[in-house]
């Protein structure tokens, strides 16, 4: 189990914001939804002692169908060697679709730590998951995907973190976070 002022810490972060949340009493993980300009997706935020890693994961709606998945693991290699934190991963047996960001915390977890993990994540896979869904139904390929990505990344970097509303959607059962 992580160390119990590390996850109360992200507990702490998430009431402050007014999330709704849920969590995992067996492992420290929390559970909660974000609603995105893009998307809805599902988050998971995980905490290891063994490692002091904050783990993000932001789950997409979209489930790749079986014709499209070596497209869409080029779009995440692709994708993910351009980028400095984080990763999309595409799951070849399920067809789950995924972005991960973490971030090791020596000592105690702050607050702006937390933020910006998180925060990394929902922005990128909410700008990205237009360009995913044109790369599986649509007219772009991966290397196409890639590039719009490229130019259109200066956008998010001067809308920054705290101008960008990182809402959550409809409360998950919430009845044991208070």
């Amino acid at each position: 189990m992580c160390n119990p002022r590390s996850f109360r810490a992200v507990i702490e972060h998430f009431q402050r914001n007014g999330w709704d949340f849920d969590i995992d009493r067996s492992r420290p993980i929390i559970l909660t939804r974000f609603k995105g300009q893009n998307g809805n997706f599902e988050c998971v935020i995980a905490l290891e002692d063994s490692d002091q890693l904050l783990h993000v994961v932001s789950i997409t709606p979209l489930t790749v169908p079986q014709h499209k998945r070596a497209s869409v693991g080029e779009f995440c290699v692709r994708f993910s060697h351009k980028v400095k934190m984080g990763r999309f991963d595409l799951n070849y047996e399920s067809g789950q679709f995924s972005f991960h960001t973490y971030s090791y915390y020596p000592g105690d977890l702050s607050d702006e730590l937390i933020l910006r993990v998180l925060g990394t994540n929902l922005i990128t896979v909410d700008h990205q998951f237009p360009l995913i869904i044109r790369v599986v139904y649509g007219d772009l390929t991966p290397a196409e995907a890639v590039n719009v990505h490229n130019c259109s990344l200066s956008k998010i970097n001067e809308v920054g973190f705290q101008r960008i509303n990182l809402s959550p959607v409809v409360p998950v059962n919430s009845s044991q976070n208070k």
